[in-house]
């Protein structure tokens, strides 16, 4: 647990002990403010106060910028309160213009945390195998497909650990996403199976359909039709 608790109306998130010594990913801190945002409705009070992205056409189909954060309204990251150093390993920056160790506020620490940045300026490089890209039939068609399911921001975690992964290809992330879409189209099916029991069955004596009087019995040779 990288979060220990979060202030909105001080716009502030505290770090945990966890993060002493450690390189800190403000991705996976923003994953937990959103996690603990989604089990306290206190919090759903306030607008959100920090958003990750990336993955925007530098070069459209060939480059995609890495991912980033971005804390809003003046929201500042609080080290916890120890003698130690971070690493922040995670472009990020705010809205007001402060980026790096400017995202941290230690101005209410007792103790000495230094604060080093160290991520690499890198792009996401798309590479076409065997002449053309993969288009959404190819993805779609996959061998192992079977359209699978959690909610929408299970289907995002999943394609951002992906997009973090130097294997990723349009496979794995439509892999990835199908797999989290299980349990959901299991229900619709479910549900729309259950209408279209054999029970439910258009008899072969209807006469009405929304008030209008129905001839023929259903065949080809004499199909239904407006008497």
């Amino acid at each position: 647990m990288l979060v220990s608790s979060v202030d909105y109306i001080a716009r502030r998130i505290y770090l945990s002990a966890d993060t002493v010594d450690t390189d800190i990913d403000t991705v996976l801190v923003y994953k937990e403010v959103r996690a603990i945002r989604r089990q306290t409705p206190e919090h759903q009070r306030f607008k959100p106060i920090i958003v990750a992205g990336g993955n925007v056409t530098k070069i459209p189909g060939l480059t995609y910028t890495p991912g980033y954060v971005i804390l809003l309204y003046g929201c500042r990251i609080v080290p916890y309160d120890a003698a130690h150093k971070l690493r922040l390993i995670r472009d990020t920056f705010t809205d007001d213009g402060n980026a790096g160790r400017d995202c941290f506020d230690r101005t209410s620490l007792v103790n000495a945390v230094d604060i080093d940045v160290d991520f690499p300026e890198r792009e996401i490089r798309e590479v076409t195998v065997g002449g053309s890209s993969l288009t959404p039939a190819d993805i779609w068609s996959y061998t192992n497909r079977t359209l699978t399911a959690l909610n929408v921001d299970s289907i995002a975690l999943a394609v951002e650990a992906r997009l973090e992964s130097s294997t990723t290809t349009h496979i794995s992330i439509a892999e990835a996403v199908r797999a989290e879409l299980l349990l959901e189209l299991s229900r619709i099916d479910a549900s729309i199976s259950s209408r279209h029991a054999s029970g439910a069955l258009v008899p072969a004596n209807i006469k009405q359909v929304n008030d209008v009087n129905i001839t023929g019995v259903g065949s080809d040779a004499n199909r239904w039709r407006a008497a």
